[in-house]
């Protein structure tokens, strides 16, 4: 297995049908709405994970109170050699939606994080997947994953449902029921960036999903996003996409 991508995504509308060259492994962490799949819809809700293969167009709808889906997104490439990876995928497509709750994010940033590192670490993230894989088809309760899951996922969990509002070192703390200094340290070391920076790198997602997903200014995605002003909000997204807010919107619409 070779994880081409993965990433955190938000969906605000209906993103346009497409097919991927590869399989598609979608982990919904909140709100809901429809996964559309040959013509056929199906309502997602946090906790689904589900499958998408190479020959079929599909979509996201978001829907419902919330208006908008969070979710994990990998793309993975098979190669012909995986033979018993392959099969397993053939018959998990026979069911394709799992109900696995929503604590799995800290399994998912993990993999997220260790694929774009060289070496054993891009080895270990396909391997994690893997096994999560073959877990599920095995319909197996997930293993204990140390402290740093302890720390990290409800710290996460608390983040990702704080993006429109403003949350607190103090409070991820205490939900991590660490002190506030030992959390520090476990959630840096577990993703690679300090609470309150990974707080913002996930507020930058939600305004990209927002910029090519809706007509809202700039002034009106800062004000929903907890930022002080368009300019912080300006300063935060440069930082972590590499290109101002405009620049992003404009490159959205071209599909460039």
């Amino acid at each position: 297995m070779h994880i081409i991508t993965i990433g955190f995504h938000e969906t605000h509308t209906r993103m346009p049908v497409h097919n991927d060259a590869h399989v598609e492994l979608h982990y919904v962490i909140d709100g809901g709405g429809l996964f559309e799949c040959r013509g056929v819809r199906t309502k997602v809700h946090p906790g689904h994970f589900f499958f998408v293969f190479p020959d079929e167009s599909h979509r996201i709808i978001a829907a419902g109170d919330a208006g908008y889906i969070r979710q994990y997104i990998a793309g993975v490439a098979i190669d012909a050699s995986e033979g018993e990876l392959t099969r397993l995928l053939k018959r998990m497509r026979r069911k394709r939606f799992f109900q696995i709750g929503t604590n799995r994010r800290y399994l998912f940033e993990t993999i997220r994080q260790n694929v774009n590192r060289a070496g054993y670490f891009k080895t270990s993230a396909e391997l994690q997947l893997a096994a999560f894989l073959y877990e599920i088809a095995a319909s197996r309760s997930a293993s204990d994953e140390g402290d740093a899951a302890a720390a990290v996922e409800p710290a996460l969990a608390l983040m990702q449902s704080s993006i429109y509002g403003t949350v607190r070192l103090q409070e991820l703390a205490r939900a991590s029921g660490f002190t506030r200094e030992h959390f520090i340290r476990v959630f840096s070391k577990a993703i690679g960036y300090p609470p309150m920076k990974y707080v913002l790198m996930l507020k930058a997602e939600a305004a990209a999903g927002m910029l090519a997903g809706t007509t809202l200014p700039l002034e009106s995605i800062a004000e929903r996003l907890s930022f002080a002003d368009a300019s912080h909000l300006s300063r935060v997204f440069r930082q972590w996409k590499g290109m101002t807010p405009g620049a992003f919107r404009k490159a959205s619409k071209t599909g460039v």
